[in-house]
């Protein structure tokens, strides 16, 4: 039995100019987080709160958007404030 594909989502060879768009961001968060840890040791920073650690929450809360924004793509029931905040950083 064939398994049916939403509407919505599109094959992974219809897409491929975005899936290179996605690995380059992902490619320049890395280096930009390697970056930070230079500077971090530059700068002789060893605090819990250094240039690194706040650009990996910036990347982690990135991602979370993301995964966010495709579960409510996919159709899936989404609680309101999730929504609301979403519709907010949109902006």
């Amino acid at each position: 039995m064939k398994a049916e594909r939403s509407p919505k989502m599109l094959p992974r060879d219809e897409t491929p100019t975005k899936d290179s768009g996605v690995i380059f961001k992902k490619v320049l968060m890395f280096s930009l987080i390697a970056l930070l840890h230079q500077a971090d040791k530059m700068l002789s920073i060893d605090a819990s709160l250094s240039f690194m650690t706040e650009g990996i929450f910036f990347y982690i809360f990135n991602e979370l958007l993301s995964i966010i924004k495709n579960y409510g793509r996919l159709g899936l029931s989404l609680h309101e404030q999730l929504k609301t905040i979403v519709t907010a950083l949109k902006d």
